[in-house]
């Protein structure tokens, strides 16, 4: 019996070449149905995230073995990237610090300003008024 659909020579190893199989087809697959092409998803829907979707990364590669020198190295080394952390951290409380110094400085120059213009305005009033 023979078989339902042509079945081209293979070259001996791996697949056919894809021209190969529609050579002696004088129609698309599986007769001539028109092929419609129905959308996954409602017409008017919203793709939104996934219009934008990356191909999903390839799995992880697997993890070295640890001998214990390496892991107290790396023990160490985090310890070293946390102690830095902190110290950045301070720095900045300290920065913050000083700005919020110098903010309640220049504070009390306005309002020492403001004061030494009402004395002026009032000298000048009283004495006007002598």
């Amino acid at each position: 019996m023979s078989p339902m659909y042509y079945q081209p020579p293979s070259a001996g190893y791996g697949q056919p070449m894809i021209a190969e199989t529609f050579r002696h087809r004088s129609h698309p697959p599986y007769g001539n149905q028109p092929q419609v092409h129905t959308p996954l998803y409602p017409p008017g829907y919203d793709y939104g995230v996934y219009a934008q979707c990356q191909p999903s990364l390839p799995p992880p590669l697997p993890q070295q073995v640890q001998y214990p020198q390496q892991q107290q190295q790396q023990q160490q080394q985090q310890q070293q990237q946390q102690q830095q952390q902190q110290q950045q951290q301070q720095q900045q409380q300290q920065q913050q610090q000083q700005q919020q110094q110098q903010q309640q400085q220049q504070q009390q120059q306005q309002q020492q300003q403001q004061q030494q213009q009402q004395q002026q305005q009032q000298q000048q009033l009283y004495l006007r008024g002598l």
